[in-house]
C-alpha cells in the first residue's frame, strides 16, 4: 500500500461556519434526543440550526429543510420503532 501525502490548509470562512452550526446542532440533539427517541418513533429527522425537522421520508424532511433554510445540509436519521441489540 502506497502513502499518500496529504496538503494541510486553513479552513475557509465557510466551512468554519459549517463546523459550528454542526457543533452546535449536534449539541442540542444531545440534550434533547430522549424526548425525540420516544415521542417520533418510526420516523425521520434532522436538526438545523438547533430546529428539529421530522417527518415521515427522508424526503419530507429535507425539502422542509431546504424551504426554511435554502442551501443548508444536514444529516438525516431515521428514529427505529424498537431498541435492536445485534451479537455477531
Amino acid at each position: 500500500m502506497a502513502f499518500q501525502f496529504v496538503k494541510n490548509r486553513q479552513a475557509t470562512s465557510k466551512e468554519k461556519e459549517i463546523a459550528k452550526r454542526s457543533e452546535a446542532d449536534l449539541k442540542w440533539l444531545s440534550e434533547h434526543s430522549p424526548e425525540i427517541w420516544t415521542k417520533y418513533k418510526g420516523k425521520y429527522f434532522a436538526v438545523v440550526n438547533r430546529e428539529p425537522f421530522i417527518g415521515d421520508t427522508s424526503e419530507e424532511v429535507l425539502s422542509m429543510i431546504n424551504k426554511k433554510h435554502p442551501g443548508l445540509k444536514s444529516f438525516v436519521w431515521r428514529i427505529p420503532y424498537k431498541s435492536r441489540i445485534e451479537i455477531l
